[in-house]
């Protein structure tokens, strides 16, 4: 090996070794990571009109990571005060709705509820508050939303955002 091309190496190994100089010594281990969760939305709203005690609302949830959301739903009438919506068997219920399905939709997963609008009358509102996170002080709730007011005999037949 001729005087130039062991200079050459010796120089780089120097460069090298500032190089691995200027890196910082933190293990990646011991570096914690905090992930916020991001919350669900409720984005589309539709209620169609079963029968003289039945309606059924489809909704839409979308939540980022695909986590599965209760959502509390109540009904508003034209006093101003919500009542719980009641609940009919052979819908999807209200807790532990997937989205994963839906994961890179921005409409949401839809899921149809079926409501016991026997003691419902007049002009209504529903009002919805999805939650993926129910036992972590809150820190999964997402926006409360509204529909436009309706009347059970027509309901909302094509699906309104929700806002």
């Amino acid at each position: 090996m001729n005087d130039g091309a062991m200079s050459s190496r010796i120089r780089r190994g120097i460069l090298g070794l500032a190089t691995v100089a200027l890196i910082p010594s933190a293990p990646a281990c011991d570096t914690p990571i905090t992930v916020s969760n991001a919350v669900p939305r409720v984005t589309w709203v539709a209620v169609e009109p079963v029968d003289a005690t039945t309606a059924r609302i489809t909704v839409w949830i979308s939540d980022v990571e695909g986590d599965s959301v209760d959502l509390a739903v109540g009904w508003v009438g034209s006093d101003g005060v919500e009542t719980a919506l009641v609940e009919q068997p052979g819908g999807y219920g209200t807790v532990g709705l997937p989205t994963r399905e839906a994961l890179f939709d921005d409409n949401g997963q839809p899921h149809a509820i079926l409501w016991d609008t026997t003691d419902v009358s007049g002009t209504v509102r529903l009002r919805m508050t999805p939650d993926d996170r129910p036992h972590e002080d809150g820190k999964g709730v997402g926006a409360t939303v509204e529909t436009p007011a309706f009347d059970l005999t027509t309901g909302i037949p094509e699906p309104v955002r929700a806002e």
